[in-house]
């Protein structure tokens, strides 16, 4: 009887633990742990929504922001809102903004860094119609100079390419251009001789439009300066750096996923796409064209940025007179300790 007993009880224990095992085995295996707190953050575009800003929406889309424990609010381009102004003033975290944008937000006093170049290379750019003289910014004497929106790279760029030709302001007539018309329109209905304009976008339209045209860029001219950056206040960086640091990580993570993945990008990217940017080849396009002018040189990685470049973009402002000698130090304009490798 007791020999029975005890074999009931060992048979009993036995199923007890494999109970207890499979059941660990199954909570282990199948728990779903409560989702951790996202910290709420911010990012203000510098313009409308669409592939220009792919990394970010593949950094959100993917879940990338989420790994690093990020909640980010993408804020749509305001026509009247400084970006910079905005970072600086804490009404949002961080910002997209142009090298050149930071550099003249500096030197008016604007607290802002950039933390990360997106863009190793502007976009920005001057076209004119091929059936002009305008071949180059020597060309530009006597001619009016359209700048889209009021444009503040625009201006500050047209400036220091008429400083590199040894033209004076007063030699060109500077006109805002608004959006009632397309930059092909502007061109061909005569309202600007040169427009400035993003290479990614609008020389797709020019084409579509059957227009020859004259492409200036800045950096055949020796005029060198990031194009997009992403930027936050010096008290941000100060009072939360692990927030900065897993802001930017994420962010260029989504910029690399971006750089392989073209077609995927662009499918993320078009349901954020402004009214004007639907069309899926215009996407495409922007993304490609963008993919050079994002790629670092060097050997170096997405985001990484050099004080040469900053100091060399400063003197020329200062050349172009849209800053006050002296009054910048290319040191306070960026960090890159938030970078890989930094």
């Amino acid at each position: 009887m007791m020999k029975c007993m005890r074999k009931y009880l060992l048979v009993l224990f036995f199923v007890f633990v494999v109970v207890v095992s499979v059941g660990s085995f199954v909570a282990v295996r199948f728990r779903t742990a409560p989702p951790p707190s996202l910290r709420k953050t911010t990012l203000q575009l510098n313009w409308v929504p669409q592939a220009q800003f792919a990394g970010v929406f593949v950094a959100r889309e993917k879940g990338f922001y989420r790994e690093v424990g990020l909640d980010v609010e993408i804020k749509n381009y305001e026509q009247d809102l400084d970006q910079t102004r905005a970072v600086a003033e804490g009404k949002s975290d961080f910002g997209i903004s142009t090298g050149t944008e930071v550099i003249v937000a500096i030197a008016s006093g604007v607290g802002v860094r950039s933390v990360a170049a997106i863009y190793n290379t502007t976009p920005e750019s001057f076209i004119s119609l091929a059936s002009s003289s305008i071949r180059s910014p020597a060309d530009f004497r006597g001619k009016v100079l359209g700048v889209k929106g009021g444009n503040k790279e625009g201006r500050a760029l047209y400036e220091a390419l008429l400083a590199q030709a040894g033209l004076e302001s007063s030699e060109v007539t500077f006109k805002n251009l608004d959006y009632s018309q397309t930059v092909p329109e502007d061109l061909a209905n005569g309202r600007a001789d040169v427009v400035d304009a993003y290479r990614t976008d609008e020389t797709y339209q020019m084409e579509k439009a059957g227009l020859a045209y004259t492409l200036i860029a800045p950096e055949t001219h020796n005029i060198e300066v990031y194009g997009d950056t992403i930027i936050t206040s010096p008290a941000l960086i100060a009072e939360d750096p692990e927030l900065v640091a897993r802001f930017v990580s994420a962010t260029l993570r989504g910029w690399e996923y971006a750089l392989s993945h073209e077609d995927e990008a662009v499918e993320i990217t078009l349901p954020y796409a402004h009214a004007d940017y639907t069309d899926v080849s215009l996407e495409k396009n922007i993304l490609k064209e963008s993919i050079p002018l994002v790629k670092p040189t060097r050997g170096s990685v997405v985001g990484m940025m050099h004080y040469a470049k900053w100091n060399k973009a400063v003197r020329q402002l200062e050349a172009a007179g849209l800053i006050t000698v002296g009054l910048v130090d290319a040191k306070d304009v960026y960090t890159t300790k938030f970078l890989p490798g930094e």
